[in-house]
């Protein structure tokens, strides 16, 4: 797995790695888990009121990691800015859940979402590499050329700004789902294109192997659009 000290890569902004249970309630009872994180290095930080009851002054993190909890979707992960601290931290997170809460069975999973945001440099503007792109699209470039006609402005064409791939034939609802988003920044003659990432799928294993080579789809995605 590449890195986020790989040149390419310039700033990562958000990283997240969640699980949702198929559960009718919240299967986790969190002050047993926020009991047993400390012994594993985590940092829990809370506080008791007057009458004896903890809170959380801030979500359990691990370095630059923190713990994503959503009783309201029934989900659990982790949120942070380096692929390879998430993951390690998404592990040991849920195998400390499956090590203290027994489901016997009775909760499963309805799937594991990945999310990874942020800026490459690559070695060409992107509004000149998609155009370039979309430009071998006939259809595309047909729908520049009258949108140029009726939205008037300093450019003779207009042509897609990124590129968006999702499965053809699925929707966003289902539990498993892909979709890349490569945008130009808003930044004048920048060389930096946008990512985002989605991944969701039914099996945690399989989500962590896209984890694992994300850094090498985005590159190899950019490539071949000619951003390298």
């Amino acid at each position: 797995m590449t890195t986020e000290n790989t040149p390419w890569v310039r700033q990562i902004t958000h990283i997240t790695i969640i699980e949702r249970y198929d559960t009718v309630l919240y299967p986790i009872d969190q002050i047993t888990l926020f009991d047993r994180l400390p012994e594993l290095g985590w940092l829990v930080s809370r506080r008791m009121d007057d009458q004896g009851t903890f809170s959380l002054e801030s979500m359990p993190s691990k370095g630059n990691s923190h713990l994503r909890l959503d009783r309201g979707n029934k989900s659990i992960g982790i949120i942070g800015n380096h692929l390879a601290e998430v993951l390690a931290s998404y592990k040991e997170l849920t195998g400390v859940v499956r090590e203290l809460f027994d489901f016997a069975g009775e909760v499963g999973t309805d799937y594991v979402e990945f999310r990874y945001i942020g800026r490459l440099n690559g070695s060409s503007r992107p509004v000149e590499t998609f155009a370039s792109w979309w430009a071998e699209a006939g259809r595309a470039a047909e729908l520049g050329s009258f949108l140029a006609d009726k939205l008037p402005s300093d450019a003779v064409t207009m042509s897609p700004y990124g590129i968006r791939f999702a499965p053809s034939a699925n929707n966003a609802n289902r539990p498993n789902w892909a979709e890349l988003v490569i945008t130009p920044t808003p930044a004048a003659g920048s060389n930096t294109y946008h990512f985002d990432l989605i991944y969701r799928n039914e099996s945690s294993s399989v989500v962590e192997q896209v984890v694992e080579s994300a850094d090498s789809i985005i590159e190899s995605t950019l490539e071949r659009l000619g951003g390298f």
